[in-house]
C-alpha cells in the first residue's frame, strides 16, 4: 500500500473514531439544591457537602453539559440534562446511601462517619461528575 493511501486510511479511521465519541457531550457541571433541612449539620457547597451521621437530606441534583450560570448568545441559560436519564449513586453505601425519588430529586442518608463521593452520570452524556460528602459522627 502506498504511503498516501496508508495516510488516508489512517486519517479516515481516526476521523470515524472521533465522530463516534465526539457527538456526545460531556457532563460539565451540577447544581445541588437542598429541599429539606436535616437535623444537625448540613453544609452544601459547589463541590461537596457535610452531613451528620444518622441524618438525611432531600436534594435536587441537576446535571449540565455547559456551565449553568453562563447565558448563550440569545441570553438563555442552558437546559439541564433530562433528569430521567441521570443516575446518582454512592461509591460507599456504608457511609452514605442515595435514594432516587423522581426527576432530579434524591434523598441522601448519612449511614456512617467518613468521606464518600456521589457519582453522577447520564445515558445522554460522556463521563461523570463526583460530588463529595463528608459524614461526621454525632
Amino acid at each position: 500500500m502506498s504511503r498516501a493511501r496508508t495516510l488516508l486510511v489512517s486519517t479516515l479511521a481516526l476521523g470515524l473514531s472521533l465522530l463516534s465519541t465526539g457527538c456526545t457531550p460531556a457532563l460539565e457541571a451540577l447544581t445541588v439544591k437542598v429541599l429539606t433541612s436535616p437535623p444537625g449539620t448540613a453544609n452544601v457547597g459547589n463541590a461537596r457537602m457535610q452531613l451528620t451521621e444518622g441524618t438525611g437530606v432531600g436534594l435536587k441534583i441537576l446535571a449540565f453539559t455547559k456551565d449553568p450560570s453562563v447565558r448563550d448568545s440569545n441570553g438563555d441559560l442552558p437546559d439541564p440534562v433530562d433528569p430521567s436519564h441521570v443516575k446518582v449513586t454512592s461509591d460507599n453505601e456504608s457511609i452514605a446511601k442515595v435514594f432516587h425519588v423522581e426527576g432530579g430529586i434524591y434523598i441522601v442518608t448519612a449511614t456512617g462517619p467518613g468521606n464518600v463521593n456521589l457519582i453522577v452520570n447520564s445515558t445522554d452524556t460522556n463521563g461523570f461528575i463526583q460530588y463529595g460528602v463528608q459524614v461526621v459522627a454525632q
